[in-house]
């Protein structure tokens, strides 16, 4: 009996493995790029984001060369859903026009088969989103009432802008409004922390950092307090924070491509900067104790403290 079951355990693992080879071999090219996406994708888990990005956007460039020359009337449905969903792996991560244009083409090419379905509607409202496309964004959700997307704020410009410095999002204090501004990072001592009011340890580094009357009244005038670049704006979540901490106002960067002196957009992350380049940093903030002495040694670096 034991013989009998140890040839039936060997005769399906040799059943699974033909299948899994049957099913290679009738793949298509499209879908087994599509299967390279994603397992670059689970690769670069644990890379500092940045790094991630980069790798992500060498694997979608290496395995679709030319890609915005390919001609997407000539594929199949099936075969134009694998390019659709490789391409959304790459804008999400290169934050690249380059690849929405292709995303838009793609799509639009399914619309005008009878193809296309509401995943794919909101994966392209996902992109415009995190690109910051928002007039686009507004005309798309006018255009698919039926999918609820959400609302974009009113987009308004700060009567004062600093010419050199990255462009970024205010949340209005009361109104759905979000002021286009820029971040003054590129002259003199400044401190970027990357951070977000759903992120726990970043709620307790704010805290903690408030509450220190060492770092505090280091910390209050020099630095500018980012969240990562996503596609959801977070909007209500950042005015309530805003709000209520209004030394401590969060903004949204335009595209992480206006930072490259940062390496990471994990939060919390703290840097300390000089004329726009790094010079210290560190990430993270423990439950059992916080960071209050690494921030005190970035602090003092920069002299100030």
């Amino acid at each position: 009996m034991d013989k009998a079951r140890q040839s039936l355990g060997v005769f399906l693992a040799l059943l699974c493995v033909l299948n899994l080879a049957v099913a290679s071999v009738r793949s298509s090219p499209e879908e087994q790029r599509f299967n390279l996406m994603l397992k670059a994708e689970r690769d670069t888990l644990g890379l500092p984001s940045t790094q991630r990005m980069r790798v992500m956007e060498e694997t979608y460039e290496n395995l679709f060369p030319g890609s915005a020359d390919t001609d997407p009337t000539q594929l199949s449905d099936a075969e134009l859903g694998f390019n659709f969903r490789s391409t959304y792996i790459a804008a999400h991560f290169s934050r690249r026009l380059h690849h929405f244009a292709i995303l838009s083409a793609q799509l639009s090419e399914l619309e005008s088969r009878g193809a296309a379905n509401e995943d794919q509607r909101r994966k392209l409202h996902e992109t415009m989103m995190a690109l910051r496309l928002f007039e686009k964004a507004d005309e798309y959700r006018a255009r698919h009432p039926d999918l609820g997307l959400p609302a974009i704020p009113e987009i308004v410009t700060s009567k004062v802008l600093v010419d050199d410095g990255p462009l970024v999002y205010r949340v209005h204090r009361s109104d759905f409004k979000l002021i286009r501004d820029t971040a003054p990072i590129k002259d003199g001592i400044r401190i970027v922390a990357v951070v977000h009011p759903s992120c726990n340890p970043s709620r307790r580094a704010l805290s903690d950092i408030m509450l220190d009357r060492r770092i505090w009244p280091a910390v209050r005038n020099v630095t500018q307090w980012m969240t990562p670049q996503g596609a959801r704006l977070d909007f209500q979540l950042l005015q309530k924070w805003n709000r209520e901490h209004s030394e401590v106002e969060i903004k949204i960067p335009d595209s992480v491509r206006d930072w490259p002196m940062l390496t990471d957009w994990s939060t919390p992350h703290f840097y300390l900067l000089k004329d726009g380049e790094v010079v210290d940093e560190f990430m993270g903030w423990p439950s059992d104790g916080g960071n209050q002495q690494r921030l005190l040694e970035l602090l003092g670096r920069g002299g100030l403290i």
